[in-house]
């Protein structure tokens, strides 16, 4: 009896990629572009898996990153005079900002409930009730 063995290609870094990349930008199922690809769809699930775990720990360090960058204007205490008021405006505007922003997103909220309970006037008008009666129930 003559035994075949079936040839076993080892994967570069690249090759990995590349069949990972195929995958999440197609429709085809795992075992389809594993089929594809030469590979194994347990093979596959492994490289996604720690596809996936690479995305995770760049999205990490690149959230630090930015958390990190956030905390050095609090860290660089003004030195003169002048660095502090240049300073104090650059936050006095950021905080005027963000109260125009907040103005804004009140105005739209108010603008919604009026326009929520002018539809509940109207329906109610056509006989169909939908607010609560007030009063106690016993």
């Amino acid at each position: 009896m003559v035994r075949t063995f079936r040839t076993h290609h080892v994967f570069s870094e690249e090759e990995r990629e590349q069949v990972v990349r195929a995958y999440l930008n197609s429709s085809d199922t795992i075992k389809e572009t594993a089929k594809r690809y030469g590979v194994g769809p347990s093979s596959l699930k492994e490289w996604l898996k720690k596809h996936r775990q690479g995305v995770r720990r760049v999205e990490k360090a690149l959230f630090l990153q930015e958390k990190k960058q956030e905390q050095k204007p609090a860290e660089m205490k003004p030195q003169t005079p002048e660095e502090e008021l240049v300073y104090l405006r650059k936050e006095l505007d950021k905080a005027q900002q963000e109260l125009t922003e907040a103005k804004r997103a009140l105005a739209t909220s108010e603008l919604r409930n009026e326009a929520l309970n002018t539809l509940i006037d109207v329906a109610e008008r056509q006989g169909i009730k939908i607010r609560k009666n007030s009063g106690a129930k016993r």
